[in-house]
């Protein structure tokens, strides 16, 4: 006989885990990737929050963001690049960076919870406010 096991679920019901999921910020350091998306896939599907993810690098996001992938519904996770290198952003960002980040916010917009990656340079890059850009989407006929 074969017992399977939804190993978020199980983490939701141990209560050493359970503990650091109910916590406002959860903050693990030198820790498998394995491990801290378990953390971060059973808060989603617990709470009713977007979550934001924030990686050092664009590769470490990258990568987190392909993992992840793996064991969340792909609609679910959101991926919000940066470009890294001032003299890059200064020149022109990359077009597929750029229409990454659009469907970001657009899809963010419509209010429903995700899994937001970004690496550091995208969590602190200036973006507008919701209103102004649920103000400016329109839709070509």
């Amino acid at each position: 006989m074969v017992i399977k096991v939804n190993i978020y679920d199980y983490l939701s019901y141990t209560d050493s885990i359970n503990s650091v999921i109910k916590s406002d910020n959860i903050r693990i350091g030198e820790v498998c990737d394995e491990f801290n998306m378990a953390l971060v896939i059973s808060d989603f599907y617990r709470g009713n929050k977007s979550l934001f993810v924030v990686l050092p690098n664009l590769y470490q996001a990258q990568k987190y963001y392909d993992a992840l992938s793996n064991y969340v519904d792909e609609k679910d996770v959101l991926f919000f690049p940066a470009d890294e290198l001032l003299s890059a952003e200064i020149i022109a960002a990359t077009g597929d960076f750029l229409f990454e980040r659009i469907n970001t916010i657009t899809t963010l917009l419509e209010g429903n919870k995700k899994i937001i990656i970004t690496n550091m340079n995208g969590a602190i890059k200036y973006e507008m406010n919701p209103n102004k850009w649920k103000e400016n989407i329109f839709k070509i006929k």
